[in-house]
């Protein structure tokens, strides 16, 4: 977070994320795919 704070400049970054429905599979011990979204939103960039 710190590199992010350094890169941004200190503007605020929204974080989103979300687990995908139905990706856990226990039989093979799979878990759940998760996936996450960063946002500079001064600069409107997807940072990952």
């Amino acid at each position: 977070m710190k590199t992010v704070q350094i890169r941004t400049e200190g503007e605020v970054v929204a974080i989103d994320g979300k687990t995908l429905c139905g990706s856990h599979d226990q039989s093979i011990e799979q878990s759940a795919i998760q996936i996450l979204s960063v946002w500079a939103t001064t600069n409107k960039l997807v940072l990952g």
